[in-house]
């Protein structure tokens, strides 16, 4: 990359490790009557780690009420998924947008062609407008976005997740675009999405879990821990034997400050790994003793299982630290179903004790 470009440009080329920072924009833009205009913008080089020329995009937010563009940023993508001045958030669209601003649909697309010079004030006149280019129906806006969810899933699974770097290539082709279509999205919705990449036909159990794995890291980091959890759960329920899905789940749910669903999957995580130890199982342990290392309770478990979990993960560490990985795989496995026992218990075990808000 050329290090002259500007600092300022949101780059969405982050290490996949790493994970999300503040909530995501398009959320907050829908629920304020805001459209977001795609831009596509020049090439800016060609990128030979992944043999494809890198391409600059706009995305601008405009405000309905007030007629004004209120956000701009630049991002980098390898390829656009959609088109220039197409509005990637259709399901924004309300009367008060066509007031202000000329939209144009075209077959299942809509397309932004500027600002009024006045606000459209008859109402027959704004209601022809709207008729000509109405807001899609939640079912329609789903629809619109199956080929590039498919098409995402296709290209992802060409990059090796071993080849350094393959955390900035997914998260260029997962781009800020995409996910500002889907921030709006509801369960439901969200599980026609996942459905998608569920029934791309011609790639395997594996590959569809690189994928949903992919999609979950990016909403993290948006910090849009309910839908990364949500893309987690798909992995998990897919390969359940794979602890990579388990341990992110761990983390979005301690950022989301559900320290109980985070101990349970941290354990999982844990019980799948222990086994091959190495630096595995290790970066698995100290993420999740890092995690016990502020908490006294929990809205379930009481100090005293706190201080239990911590010591079972002390001598599970010394098991690992001794190059036993059978023993280190029961102590693991006995974790899990005392854990599990916890659980199914009551509710809460400290019903009077205060939550704890800490996070890392």
């Amino acid at each position: 990359m050329n290090p002259s470009r500007p600092s300022s440009r949101l780059r969405l080329a982050l290490p996949v490790w790493l994970l999300f920072v503040a909530l995501c924009a398009a959320a907050a833009a829908q629920s304020a009557g805001q459209i977001v205009v795609y831009h596509v913008g020049r090439v800016l080089e060609f990128d030979p780690s992944v043999g494809a020329e890198l391409k600059e995009a706009v995305l601008e937010t405009y405000d309905c009420g007030s007629g004004e563009l209120v956000k701009k940023e630049t991002i980098e993508v390898y390829f656009h998924l959609s088109e220039d001045n197409e509005i990637i958030t259709p399901e924004a669209i309300t009367e008060a947008c066509h007031a202000v601003f000329r939209i144009e649909k075209r077959g299942d697309k809509y397309f932004f062609r500027g600002v009024r010079e006045k606000p459209v004030e008859n109402e027959e006149e704004l209601a022809r407008a709207a008729e000509a280019a109405p807001a899609p129906s939640p079912e329609e806006a789903v629809r619109s976005i199956e080929e590039k969810v498919r098409r995402v899933a296709r290209e992802i699974v060409k990059i090796d997740p071993a080849k350094k770097g393959s955390s900035v290539q997914r998260e260029r082709i997962i781009n800020a675009e995409f996910t500002t279509s889907l921030s709006g999205f509801d369960t439901a919705q969200l599980e026609k999405v996942a459905g998608y990449v569920l029934s791309e036909p011609g790639l395997s159990p594996s590959q569809k879990y690189y994928v949903l794995r992919s999609f979950g890291f990016v909403f993290y980091r948006k910090g849009d821990y309910p839908k990364a959890i949500f893309f987690y759960d798909k992995c998990t329920e897919l390969l359940p034997d794979r602890y990579s899905a388990w341990l992110q789940r761990a983390v979005a749910e301690q950022r989301a400050k559900h320290d109980d669903a985070a101990i349970r999957s941290y354990v999982k995580a844990l019980e799948i790994v222990a086994g091959r130890g190495g630096r595995t199982a290790d970066s698995v342990l100290r993420r999740f003793r890092h995690f016990l290392e502020e908490r006294t309770v929990t809205e379930q478990l009481g100090t005293g299982q706190i201080e239990e979990l911590r010591g079972q993960l002390s001598a599970i560490g010394d098991t690992l630290a001794r190059g036993d990985r059978k023993e280190a795989q029961r102590q693991a496995h006995e974790l899990a179903e005392l854990v599990a026992s916890w659980y199914a218990g009551a509710p809460s075990t400290q019903p009077d004790a205060p939550g704890d808000d800490n996070g890392f």
